[in-house]
């Protein structure tokens, strides 16, 4: 009796340390893994809010085409995300991602977005003098559309906090409208596009891109207004333009020798 009693004490000792070793273990593992910041956690797992619709197909007899189900065939989706919920820092918009939207019975439902053709970034609500900008996480600096290539019209208007949109690596965008992005101050544009339409208005920290690089060279569209720190602008390599406005602007001096 007295062996088996010191036996199962042996036995209990070991177990304890083999538990209290384990648990050393667990804690020294943890203290490895890096603790997430809020940031972090936000940035990980952003949730896009809007609405989308598509153009309807049609045959060459001008009758719209339907799918096998009965609905109307769906092409070119035009996207309006008006906020970007659960992130921060810089968020990159992904070729396919989950939208979340209101339907006419004002029911949250989520839409899955594939290689939309147009997006707009952030909306407004009522009139200029009455309405509500509907972009409100102000914890977004900088967007990054590098991976959403299928974009080939891009609009971004009321973005309270971004500083920075990023098409380097995009290869469709042809059209570019901005409006009203208080602290814009960039847009990075890779040098294989071809633009045909720039359109700024009220980005009074903007820095005009040089219209003598090469993805200017097919600009047809060009308008700045709202811009009162450009004082002077050279447009003499765009031959191709054909439209051009522009108000608001401390302009003292323009080259369109080409134009």
């Amino acid at each position: 009796m007295e062996a088996t009693a010191t036996s199962f004490g042996r036995h209990a000792h070991g177990l304890c340390s083999r538990m209290a070793r384990l648990a050393l273990a667990v804690v020294l593992a943890l203290g490895l893994v890096p603790i997430m910041t809020a940031s972090q956690a936000f940035a990980a797992n952003p949730v896009f809010t809007g609405f989308v619709h598509y153009e309807t197909s049609y045959d060459e007899n001008g009758f719209p085409l339907y799918n096998e189900d009965g609905t109307f065939l769906r092409d070119h989706a035009y996207v309006t995300i008006e906020n970007i919920e659960n992130a921060s820092g810089t968020v990159a918009i992904p070729a396919s991602f989950d939208l979340k939207t209101k339907g006419s019975d004002g029911k949250e439902e989520i839409v899955r977005v594939e290689n939309p053709e147009s997006i707009v970034l952030g909306s407004f609500t009522g009139t200029n003098q009455a309405g509500v900008a509907t972009w409100t996480n102000d914890s977004i600096s900088a967007i990054d559309m590098s991976a959403c290539s299928s974009v080939v019209n891009f609009f971004a208007r009321h973005l309270s906090s971004v500083t920075s949109i990023d098409f380097s690596n995009s290869s469709n965008l042809k059209h570019a409208h901005l409006s009203r992005c208080d602290v814009l101050a960039s847009v990075e544009l890779n040098s294989g596009l071809r633009m045909a339409t720039f359109d700024v208005s009220d980005c009074a920290q903007l820095k005009l891109p040089d219209f003598a690089q090469a993805q200017w060279s097919s600009l047809d569209y060009l308008s700045l207004s709202g811009m009162s720190s450009v004082e002077s602008v050279d447009l003499s390599k765009l031959s191709s333009l054909r439209d051009l406005s522009i108000t608001g602007t401390s302009l003292s001096s323009i080259d369109t020798s080409s134009c």
